[in-house]
């Protein structure tokens, strides 16, 4: 019994003390090697905690980093978000001086990466969340939906989202990370 307590509370202590483990911005890279199929990297763009003022910053990042670790490198986040697509690659790596992560996915059709079109003379349409919010990319996006369009005449199509802008009090992720090598 007292193990059990134990887990419970430690599983709390980590809800509690987790902030907000978001990333700033999100690239996407559809690269098709033929007609159908082809890889989908998708680049995690400084990867930080949410921090808040009465919150203990380490104890944030390291509950931030754990989930990070725990769902995306080694769990399956990455594999319930494109079922149907194979995760070629997953990996942390440091550049300008933030934490950057990297998936690459390879795909047999456009489906298996949420590229959708209506028939063969369409344009591609890709549907980011809500979460997201378009900031640049080689497609057209309308004012009205959450969709990028890009000509099927592309071999690449290319898109960066917006996801949350650091605040003064959030930190990176880069020195746990470094910490935790």
């Amino acid at each position: 019994m007292k193990r059990y307590s134990l887990l419970i509370l430690l599983f709390s202590a980590i809800v509690v003390l987790s902030g907000c483990l978001t990333t700033q911005y999100k690239e996407y890279k559809f690269e098709f090697k033929d007609k159908t199929s082809g890889t989908l990297t998708i680049t995690y763009v400084n990867i930080f905690s949410q921090i808040y003022e009465d919150e203990n910053a380490d104890s944030v990042l390291n509950a931030d980093f754990a989930e990070l670790a725990a769902d995306y490198l080694e769990g399956s986040k990455i594999e319930e978000e494109f079922p149907h697509a194979k995760v070629v690659s997953k990996r942390l790596y440091e550049k300008n001086y933030q934490l950057y992560g990297e998936v690459v996915l390879e795909f047999a059709t456009p489906a298996d990466v949420n590229l959708f079109q209506f028939d063969k003379k369409s344009p591609y349409a890709y549907s980011f969340t809500s979460d997201e919010t378009f900031f640049d990319g080689n497609g057209t996006k309308p004012e009205t939906v959450n969709a990028v369009f890009f000509s099927s005449k592309l071999k690449t199509f290319e898109l960066t989202t917006s996801i949350s802008e650091p605040e003064e009090t959030d930190q990176s992720l880069l020195s746990t990370w470094k910490a935790n090598k």
